[in-house]
């Protein structure tokens, strides 16, 4: 260890590869390269398996949290759970900074934590309520459920982002969209807030002609132009917007065309309205993968879409356009922070018909979909490092500490 080595203690209610979704792989990721640099790294994780609730993993000393593997209860029972945890790390490691991924540090309150805290904020509950229009609580609450019930729960959560907000001495946002949200919802300073972009290991998506012989032959994919979507199966994701844009392309185009999507969620209403476009038999579909399927899937398609109606960052853009692909997304949140229109593929606004026909032009144009994805792969190598975003992380941690 280094002699100016920092004992940091980072908790994360989501870490690959014990939860999905892209705070997770942020957690995990930044945990590793902070061990790297030679710093004393203990990071606080949930873990559906009650066994081996301590390891090392790449450098990181990893406390796993058993939690309640129940949508709302998994949460709730890691923030109760996970104090109990910290202050063992506390006596006994006696850290200099303690980082939380967004609310996960909820349970521990402001007096029970006895060093500077620096909060990473990937995209605010209120900004996701006001701009997207749906019930925060769509995606984990029968829509049945009692109205009463489901407002709770969205002034909870706004509740929730505000109190670990307020509290942190440092918060990091994962791009100037996300900063500028914070501070017209909560007038946080802008002194006290840094950006620091997501990261990604591009080096382990080069693409390998073996990986797309075996893929295509076991999803049936030969002579089928691919369009990829990585992301939770969910309305903020803008799937129905997806569904509509591949149900035009499909009727404008010759080419034989196959969306292949990869993501967890309400899979039922998605194949109802499929089904109802009838592209159902032209989607494929799988919920859970490891990493290095993952990785693989991603030198499929001859372009990757990112329909959201609302994202702080979309670290599954850095993904694909590492593994050289051309991107379509929508010019909201933090997206054109990444995605230049025209340089990297196409930003357009929330209206089907312009999404098909960006889609469409990369189907048709083989040729400037991989002239554009070679860029990407040089643009991400450059730019998106997880090794840059440790080090960016570290000047934070420092700052507060000084």
């Amino acid at each position: 260890m280094c002699a100016d080595s920092l004992k940091i203690c980072f908790i994360s209610s989501q870490y690959s590869p014990y939860t999905i979704g892209g705070a997770g792989v942020y957690a995990s990721c930044l945990c590793k390269e902070l061990a790297r640099f030679g710093h004393e790294v203990h990071a606080i994780v949930p873990c559906l398996n009650s066994s081996n609730r301590q390891s090392t993993d790449d450098g990181v000393h990893v406390h796993k949290v058993h939690v309640l593997n129940k949508p709302l209860l998994r949460t709730v029972s890691f923030w109760l759970r996970a104090k109990k945890v910290y202050k063992k790390i506390e006596e006994e490691i006696r850290p200099d900074i303690l980082h939380s991924n967004v609310t996960s540090d909820l349970g521990l309150t402001k007096n029970s934590v006895k060093v500077p805290r620096v909060v990473t904020v990937h995209h605010l509950a209120k900004t996701t309520f006001e701009k997207v229009r749906m019930p925060l609580s769509q995606s984990i609450i029968n829509p049945n459920t009692e109205t009463g019930i489901i407002s709770w729960i969205e002034k909870k959560t706004l509740d929730f982002d505000k109190i670990v907000i307020e509290r942190a001495n440092r918060i990091i946002a994962v791009s100037d969209f996300v900063k500028k949200s914070l501070i017209s919802s909560y007038s946080i300073p802008s002194a006290k807030i840094s950006v620091v972009y997501n990261g990604v290991y591009w080096r382990d998506f080069a693409t390998r002609p073996n990986d797309i012989t075996t893929l295509k032959k076991l999803y049936n994919l030969k002579d089928k132009h691919v369009i990829l979507y990585v992301g939770r199966i969910e309305p903020r994701k803008g799937i129905n917007l997806l569904l509509e844009a591949f149900s035009i392309l499909s009727r404008k185009t010759k080419r034989k065309c196959r969306l292949f999507m990869v993501g967890k969620g309400n899979k039922n209403r998605l194949w109802r309205m499929a089904q109802k476009l009838k592209i159902k038999n032209k989607i494929t579909l799988i919920d859970e993968v490891s990493f290095d399927t993952l990785r693989k899937i991603y030198c499929l398609p001859q372009v990757f879409v990112m329909p959201s109606l609302l994202e702080g960052f979309g670290l599954t853009l850095l993904e694909a356009m590492a593994a050289g692909k051309p991107i379509v997304a929508l010019k909201v949140g933090g997206i054109p922070e990444i995605v230049k229109d025209g340089i990297n593929g196409k930003l357009v606004d929330g209206d089907p018909v312009e999404l098909a026909s960006a889609l469409k032009f990369f189907i048709e144009n083989p040729r400037m979909a991989r002239k554009i994805g070679e860029r990407n792969r040089r643009y991400v190598a450059k730019n998106f490092g997880w090794e840059k975003t440790a080090r960016k992380t570290l000047d934070v941690y420092r700052e507060v500490l000084n």
